[in-house]
């Protein structure tokens, strides 16, 4: 079996396009999140707690300690074919009341910052207020208007 590596030439990463619809923006606003089971929704996580390092209309890009709490995994229950769902709450830099959402893990890895290893969560909001959407969106066009 091969592997497809057309467009990458071993050094560089591999050419991909973008598949978010929404433009994001920088942030570094605390969040607090869940983990919910997929298969249980009664099985949620203690509320935890991470940084939101961008942020945009479709999701966030969140910056955590783990990747489990409670016996649940931030992605996928105990059959990697069920998938865990992500409550999150995080304010706006501009302010206002807290964005809550429910939302899907997209991806994840291990980053690495100034202060130790953490993981980069990239979420995609699957449950949010219409409002609140647009108030994301208002944000990210002031932010980095074009």
């Amino acid at each position: 079996m091969s592997a497809d590596l057309s467009g990458f030439n071993g050094m560089d990463k591999p050419h991909w396009t973008e598949k978010r619809q929404f433009r994001r923006v920088p942030t570094d606003s605390l969040a607090r999140y869940r983990i919910v089971s997929g298969r249980d929704p009664g099985h949620v996580s203690q509320v935890l707690t991470g940084t939101v390092a961008n942020v945009g209309g479709g999701g966030v890009l969140l910056q955590v300690d783990g990747l489990t709490s409670s016996g649940l995994h931030i992605s996928f229950d105990d059959d990697v074919d069920v998938q865990n769902w992500v409550a999150v709450e995080f304010q706006l830099p501009s302010g206002g009341a807290p964005i809550r959402a429910m939302a899907r893990v997209a991806w994840y890895q291990r980053g690495v910052t100034a202060g130790g290893s953490l993981y980069d969560v990239g979420l995609q909001f699957e449950e949010i207020r219409p409002e609140d959407r647009q108030r994301i969106l208002d944000y990210v066009t002031r932010e980095r208007p074009g």
